[in-house]
């Protein structure tokens, strides 16, 4: 028995006879490992700081390059018009009506902001602007030169001497070949990227970006925030061969405009080869990095001073008795097993948010691409994108907010869809179904297809006239291995079109795709009726 009452155990005298470099170097080499624990925690969050970024960014250069192809290929149609404008007189024949004709199929256009054409010697002969053209002469224009020598040449650049708007614009030019194959002229359309710069605009990061446009041989055309067009070749990173790059990638270089390190996102257009650059400041990447990895920096520091702290304790205590160092045994083992729980704790917090975002991320770009693909206009896709990237949301806010986050119920799922045109006391929507659980797997793609459902009926169904009643049930069948469910719509007027296929119904049948489903459609004449299988 030691000074105080305290039984001393055997296993506590053996230690107590022990040196005391036998506690120093145990506790040293920890210190170490924990400080080599917290070097790798911060390198950690700064590469998932870069799959983040890489991941918006990238995506974001990827659009933007699908988007270029677009405005070039609208440049291409428009020449085919004009081309039927003008007809195959060789020299070019054209009056006041051909400059009418132009000037409004330029106004039909608003992303085209004129139209250019030019003989053989390169003297303008049309434009959508005035008439007559005025006497201008492209033939020592680089421009000239390459679709004169090249057939199949398209040459984009920027239009650098404009008298009509104050910002840069894109022109691009194709040659006019005569039927026996000679040089006949040239029509240059020239095009405003304004729906790029909105685009790039509406991606908020959380860091400085800008935006690089260049064609396909490397010369820029664009960049936003805005630089004249005289300053865009000075602002190009320095050592890089734009026009050497291919494909999705990442590197650093140093801006020609300001001698800022930036690291660069490369997107490529699959169709003309435009090349696409987004670029944000190293320096505020690293400032990110410091700002998430301070906390575990202190943490760690905290940590090394704690166990210092106790080294030294351990080595000024441990002669003073036997109670001392059992008081002290109890406090490391205590201590120990608080570090271990924290740091497990805080693994699988991290991994369920990658886990989260990764599928996040995967889910936004199937939804892109499927809505992009089916979509022919701005206007639909600014109306329809966001409604189902709400409803994407809604779903899986609905999981984060179950008590079993790996699951949801169908009944929560369809209420949620149903709620923004569903009064509490009118009995227009009856829900029916036993309560039912669905795996978070399937509750994404059955939320798109409720939503899909829900639009279709306040659009033309049963939710858009005051009769309309909407019936919603779902049972387990075959020893509860099946789900079914019904949409029945009721009392709605008859339409023409109610059978024509659109996006909503490819989306629809993809959807029951992606669960391995059944999915039968009837439009009948009082209403849609959907019956949906599903292995459950």
């Amino acid at each position: 028995m030691s000074a105080g009452g305290v039984i001393a155990s055997p296993e506590t005298v053996r230690r107590a006879a022990r040196p005391n470099w036998v506690y120093v170097a145990p506790g040293l080499a920890i210190m170490l490992a924990l400080a080599a624990a917290v070097v790798l925690a911060a390198w950690a969050e700064w590469r998932r700081i870069l799959d983040e970024v890489a991941a918006t960014s990238t995506t974001l250069a990827s659009v933007l390059a699908d988007h270029t192809d677009r405005l070039l290929e609208s440049a291409d149609l428009v020449r085919l018009q004009v081309g039927d404008i003008i007809g195959d007189a060789d020299p070019i024949v054209v009056d006041a009506s051909h400059h009418e004709q132009l000037a409004r199929l330029v106004e039909a256009l608003p992303h085209v902001v004129s139209i250019w054409v030019g003989d053989a010697e390169g003297m303008a002969v049309l434009t959508s602007r005035q008439h007559p053209p005025p006497a201008l002469s492209a033939a020592d224009r680089d421009y000239f030169i390459t679709v004169r020598d090249d057939p199949a040449a398209l040459d984009t650049g920027t239009l650098t001497d404009n008298r009509y708007v104050d910002q840069v614009l894109i022109t691009t030019t194709r040659r006019l070949t005569a039927e026996n194959g000679s040089f006949r002229g040239f029509v240059t359309v020239t095009i405003d990227p304004v729906n790029m710069r909105r685009t790039f605009a509406h991606v908020r990061l959380p860091y400085q970006t800008a935006l690089w446009l260049f064609n396909a041989e490397g010369q820029p055309l664009m960049r936003e925030p805005y630089l004249p067009s005289d300053a865009l070749a000075a602002s190009v990173p320095t050592q890089v061969d734009v026009g050497a790059l291919a494909g999705p990638m990442m590197f650093r270089a140093v801006s020609g405009i300001d001698g800022v390190d930036r690291r660069y996102f490369h997107a490529q257009s699959p169709e003309y080869g435009a090349h696409v650059l987004i670029a944000l400041q190293e320096d505020e990447l690293r400032s990110r990095w410091q700002e998430r990895a301070m906390p575990i920096v202190v943490f760690g520091g905290l940590l090394l001073v704690a166990l210092g702290g106790i080294l030294v304790f351990v080595h000024r205590e441990r002669t003073s008795g036997l109670r001392w160092a059992a008081v002290l045994e109890r406090q490391v083992e205590r201590r120990t097993a608080e570090l271990v729980e924290v740091s497990r704790e805080r693994e699988l917090v991290l991994q369920e948010l990658r886990h989260r975002v990764r599928n996040a991320f995967a889910l936004i770009q199937a939804l892109t691409r499927q809505v992009l693909a089916s979509t022919t206009d701005l206007a639909t896709l600014k109306r329809d994108f966001p409604e189902r990237l709400a409803a994407l949301a809604a779903t899986q806010v609905l999981l984060v907010d179950s008590d079993d986050r790996s699951s949801a119920l169908l009944e929560d799922l369809v209420r949620t869809e149903l709620a923004p045109y569903r009064a509490a006391d009118d009995g227009r929507v009856t829900i029916e179904g036993p309560r039912t659980a669905l795996a978070a797997s399937k509750i994404t793609s059955l939320g798109m297809m409720l939503h899909e459902l829900v639009t279709n009926a306040v659009k033309y169904g049963a939710l858009s006239v005051p009769e309309g009643r909407l019936t919603v049930r779902w049972w387990l069948a075959d020893d509860d291995r099946t789900l079914c469910l019904d949409w029945l719509e009721e009392a709605v007027p008859p339409r023409a079109d109610a059978t024509r296929r659109g996006f909503g119904t490819e989306l629809l049948e993809r959807s029951a795709k992606q669960l391995e489903a059944t999915l039968d459609l009837d439009y009948a004449p009082g209403g849609l009726r959907a019956h949906l299988r599903l292995p459950h």
